[in-house]
């Protein structure tokens, strides 16, 4: 068995070795950062934006990276880069940021310094509003408007 050529680690995972995306770079640090698979039309954006504002983050405290079908980006890069408090993950598992962990859905849940918040991507979300509301209930509004995590966007 040559090891160097086993499946145990493919090279689908070398890009979380590189630099971050150009579309990153120039982010500044802000307390949210929403990463989402892409959003396929207008009506997916304002809905991303609505939550955005039903949770009073303003535009300036929060960063959001879209990932095209299959993109991976390094999470500990991400993390030195932008410096989030809060990370909202829309229709991305974990492993796309080099992540090895399970996640609850549509609720609180801590890793390496920060509140996550992972969910189906928005449309999926508009499809299901028992999970939308669970995603509300259990995570947004107790993280952004009830501070049970602390002040976040300060």
């Amino acid at each position: 068995m040559n090891i160097i050529e086993s499946d145990v680690l493919s090279s689908k995972y070398d890009e979380l070795w590189n630099e971050l995306p150009a579309k990153v770079k120039n982010m500044l640090p802000a307390p949210v950062l929403v990463i989402s698979n892409e959003l396929k039309s207008e009506e997916e954006q304002a809905q991303l934006q609505k939550m955005l504002d039903a949770c009073k983050v303003p535009a300036g405290a929060v960063n959001t990276v879209i990932l095209k079908q299959g993109e991976h980006v390094a999470w500990h890069k991400l993390n030195h880069q932008l410096r989030p408090r809060v990370v909202l993950l829309f229709g991305v598992l974990p492993m796309h940021l080099g992540i090895s962990a399970l996640f609850r859905l549509c609720d609180i849940n801590r890793y390496d310094g920060a509140i996550w918040l992972p969910a189906p991507d928005i449309a999926g979300l508009e499809q299901q509003p028992e999970m939308k509301r669970q995603l509300w209930q259990s995570g947004m509004k107790p993280v952004f408007l009830d501070g049970v995590a602390g002040t976040i966007l300060e």
